[in-house]
């Protein structure tokens, strides 16, 4: 999905959060949470339907990761 970004707005690569390094679920969870929030925090990116549906499956493996977490 980055990719994706990059090509439509590759200037977004300084906003998005720092990838996560640690081998540890709750961190990468909350890496992608901040990813997500970034991603649809009024930058129009969701709006491409590539990233939009891209967005829509990690935001849905998240939720289903919290559940498990």
């Amino acid at each position: 999905m980055r990719k994706s970004i990059y090509s439509v707005n590759e200037p977004m690569k300084e906003q998005f959060p720092k990838k996560n390094t640690k081998d540890d679920l709750k961190a990468e969870l909350n890496y992608y949470k901040e990813l997500i929030a970034t991603i649809k925090g009024g930058s129009g990116l969701s709006d491409n339907p590539k990233i939009g549906e891209s967005l829509r499956l990690l935001e849905e493996t998240v939720a289903g990761s919290m559940d498990r977490a």
